[in-house]
């Protein structure tokens, strides 16, 4: 069942972030194409981040609370996707994740999203 409260909070937490970080490498950068495509239609300010190590870490450096990432993670778990979500939410900064299982290793590495900034 999908709850449909906590799709419209999604929805209004990334339509009301300064800019939405998405990030995802290997075979997830494809999620991350397409999503940084289509934000920006909807008026959505995005920075995709494909890059792993230094690379990624200079893109979010300036990444505020009032700013959303969406991490898009699938059966091969990166370091740097735990690094990333663990920097996002000591920051403040809201975290969504794309994955096929909630059993996969970063699914178990942060709370499930309920609409909150996890801190």
């Amino acid at each position: 069942d999908m709850d449909l409260k906590l799709i419209e909070k999604l929805a209004s937490d990334i339509a009301g972030a300064d800019t939405v970080y998405l990030f995802g490498i290997g075979g997830d950068r494809i999620i991350v194409q397409y999503l940084s495509n289509y934000f920006p239609l909807l008026g959505i300010k995005t920075a995709a981040i494909f890059e792993e190590g230094l690379g990624m870490k200079q893109k979010i450096m300036n990444m505020t609370p009032d700013d959303f990432l969406i991490v898009a993670s699938f059966p091969n778990v990166q370091r740097d996707e735990f690094w990333i979500t663990d920097f996002a939410r000591k920051n403040g900064t809201g975290v969504f994740l794309i994955t096929d299982s909630d059993h996969s290793p970063v699914s178990r590495h942060f709370q499930l999203y309920q609409g909150e900034k996890l801190s």
